[in-house]
C-alpha cells in the first residue's frame, strides 16, 4: 500500500509464491478521480483518502483474503 498526496497504489501478492494477484490504483483524489482495478478504469469522485481506500477494499475479488498489510512511508528529511 502506497499513499501519496492525491493517489493510492496497492498490490496483493500470494505467499510464499510471491505472485501478484491484483494491482490497483486511484489517481486524482479530491479532483478528477480515476480508479484502475482489475484491468479496467472507473471515473469515480472520491475524497478524502479514506473514501478511496474503502472503495478499493469493497471492490476486491471475493476470493482475496488479506493476512497482512504493509505501507510505504517516505520522509522528506530535514529542511
Amino acid at each position: 500500500l502506497n499513499t501519496g498526496s492525491s493517489s493510492i497504489k496497492l498490490a496483493i501478492f500470494s505467499f510464499p509464491q510471491q505472485h501478484v494477484l491484483l494491482r490497483a490504483h486511484v489517481d486524482g483524489i479530491g479532483a478528477e478521480t480515476v480508479v484502475s482495478l482489475a484491468g479496467g478504469t472507473i471515473p469515480k469522485p472520491l475524497k478524502p483518502h479514506n473514501a478511496a481506500l474503502k472503495f478499493l477494499f469493497s471492490h476486491l475479488p471475493k476470493d482475496v483474503s488479506l493476512d497482512s498489510v504493509a505501507h510505504l512511508v517516505v520522509h522528506g528529511g530535514a529542511k
